[in-house]
């Protein structure tokens, strides 16, 4: 391939081809065309020419465009005299240099293909609502062929064509996907929720065994599926047959041999699966290790998905990790573009050896008039050590992200809890307001005071189905659907024991825990309050006064406890409780002095089981 076969072109945000670099700027010209991810691009431009008419320096018309926020590159190569669209995307960066060698200056382009669109997107649980904070859905479940499905998540995410208005601003208003859906690939079942959607993607298309890429063709973004062919025979570079300028090959261990996946739930009562394969089983053999790896997949909630997505991971770990790096020559035999391109399956011949790989990787350079094609057959980490780490980083990346997306992070709201009799000693101060589907329990047959009773609940899962509803004779009440293994809990709040609030979710820790179910220090009723007497009692005298329960409180005369609320002398009492209410006898025993008019006496009653004051 020669540097006139390559055309680069500068485009504007519109899409809009605004110049064309000449044969001599291309010098020092990367393009890497990556498969299933973001390509990239280098360029450098002086930032003025000589007008060989005036005599005048004036800007580079090419550099000028490039460097506006929104320009970008297409880059063609012109393959026996056709033309393909090798890679199109955004500049992201534009540094001017300058020094003492170069008075005028050069500008120093970098950018990435158009699949970056990918990258900067979420595929939402609600694909038709483009506000994030409204979703009425948890994922954005779809099964079907893997090529359906990488259609499907692109067009109702970020096309033009189907997704939300709210959604499909800037280089998104332009993308469209490309031809008929061929329903390609291995039936899959997906189900993000605010997943990043190059990654979800990538994850279609490996199970599928497709690849993907956004380019533009006109003024239009065309998101594209492919089979990827087996060009194994055709394609065998060898240094021996002078198809090989140079090869970099190396290999190491599986990642992953068995695979266990955990779906959806807590503790024991989350869904658990454990995968492998016949190839992770050769593996374990031949390197004599069980490399064993935890998947979480919190987001799935059917046995098949994480069955899946446990394949995948076994698929992409089990096989010796091997990676190769080849620069192949300009035989007529085998043209980038015409004979292979990225995805494909070649072969390499490395030390006698044929290693068979799909090309992950082509990056093309100019210098001078020499166009070097270079191409990345399978994991480029086998051999890069930045590479490998940089893989590391973004596995680390997307594990945490999966958490974020899942785990509930709790909102400050104001306990309600200060008028419930008989609450737990330990609450959460930050309970977070959320709406689960309620349970269909009502007030009725509630008993006296306050009731801890367990109720089956319906339109709940089988690890919540326990409600605990407790109720005060004034009719505050709440309601508690708990997992009793974990400890997680919703409640809700009731002024009137029959219009309920929002749930709100809390966790308890073990004691709290135990007062709620076994009940050991819950009272079954209490009530408490004050008088005040009204008469000088002189030493050896009393009176009696008359205190009544809140009506229906007690169904048994409860025990009753007292204490002076100003310090006398001698001051004690006798009480004959019932139900309904109680006379205290208030009399001094000093022998000598007066308790006089005005003592707070105060009292609190306890009935500590349903038939009985004592427990």
């Amino acid at each position: 391939m020669n540097v006139s076969d390559i055309i680069v072109e500068v485009r504007d945000r519109d899409l809009v081809r605004r110049a064309q670099i000449t044969d001599a700027d291309l010098d020092g010209l990367v393009v890497v065309a990556r498969d299933n991810d973001i390509g990239s691009w280098e360029l450098r431009l002086p930032d003025t020419v000589l007008d060989e008419t005036t005599g005048e320096w004036i800007p580079h018309a090419a550099a000028r465009e490039l460097r506006k926020e929104g320009a970008g590159l297409v880059v063609t190569s012109v393959v026996d005299g056709v033309p393909q669209t090798l890679l199109s995307g955004p500049m992201t960066s534009a540094t001017f240099e300058a020094d003492g060698n170069d008075l005028t200056g050069r500008w120093a382009f970098s950018g990435v293909s158009d699949a970056v669109l990918l990258a900067d997107a979420l595929a939402f649980p609600q694909p038709s609502n483009a506000d994030p904070t409204t979703q009425t859905a948890a994922n954005d479940t779809r099964s079907g062929a893997a090529e359906s499905l990488l259609r499907q998540y692109v067009a109702y995410n970020i096309c033009v064509t189907h997704a939300p208005a709210g959604r499909v601003t800037g280089l998104r208003s332009r993308l469209t996907l490309d031809g008929p859906d061929q329903a390609r690939g291995a039936t899959l079942t997906k189900s993000p929720r605010f997943q990043n959607l190059l990654e979800l993607c990538q994850e279609i298309a490996f199970a599928g065994g497709l690849s993907f890429d956004i380019v533009q063709v006109g003024t239009e973004l065309r998101f594209r599926v492919w089979r990827p062919e087996d060009r194994s025979k055709l394609i065998r570079m060898d240094m021996e047959n002078d198809l090989l300028k140079s090869v970099t090959y190396g290999y190491g261990a599986a990642s992953t041999t068995v695979a266990i996946v955990a779906g959806k739930g807590e503790g024991t009562q989350r869904l658990i699966v454990s995968r492998t394969s016949t190839d992770a089983t050769d593996s374990e053999t031949r390197w004599g290790r069980r490399i064993e790896r935890f998947v979480d997949q919190r987001n799935a909630e059917q046995a098949s998905e994480l069955e899946q997505k446990g394949d995948e991971a076994v698929k992409e770990g089990a096989a010796t990790a091997s990676g190769l790096r080849a620069t192949p020559t300009d035989a007529d035999t085998m043209l980038y573009l015409r004979d292979w391109n990225k995805g494909d399956l070649v072969s390499v011949v490395v030390e006698g050896q044929e290693v068979k790989s799909p090309v992950s990787e082509a990056a093309l350079g100019v210098s001078g008039s020499v166009v070097t094609i270079v191409a990345t057959l399978g994991e480029a980490s086998a051999f890069d050590v930045d590479a490998a780490s940089q893989r590391r980083q973004e596995a680390t990346a997307s594990r945490v992200s999966a958490i974020e997306r899942t785990v509930e992070v709790p909102t400050p709201v104001a306990p309600a809890w200060a008028d419930i009799t008989g609450k737990p000693r330990t609450f959460p101060a930050t309970p977070q307001t959320i709406s689960p589907q309620e349970a269909t329990v009502g007030p009725s047959g509630w008993p006296m005071g306050l009731s801890v009773t367990a109720t089956t609940a319906t339109g709940w899962p089988s690890a919540y189905a326990t409600v605990f509803t407790a109720r005060q004779q004034d009719v505050r009440a709440f309601q508690l659907v708990t997992d009793k293994t974990s400890g997680r809990m919703w409640s809700r709040a009731s002024t009137d024991g029959s219009t309920w609030g929002a749930f709100r979710t809390v966790l308890l820790d073990s004691v709290a825990w135990s007062e709620i179910t076994s009940k050991p220090n819950l009272p079954y009723a209490m009530a408490a309050g004050s008088f005040v007497t009204n008469t000088d009692l002189p030493a050896g005298s009393y009176k009696d006064y008359t205190v009544t329960f809140p009506s229906g409180r007690f169904s048994v005369a409860p025990i009753v406890t007292f204490g002076a609320g100003s310090v006398r002398a001698g001051v004690a009492a006798e009480v004959a409780p019932t139900a309904s209410g109680m006379t205290v006898r208030v009399f001094n025993v000093s022998g000598a002095l007066t308790v006089a008019s005005g003592t707070v006496i105060r009292w609190q009653a306890v009935q500590m089981a349903p038939t009985a004051a004592g427990g």
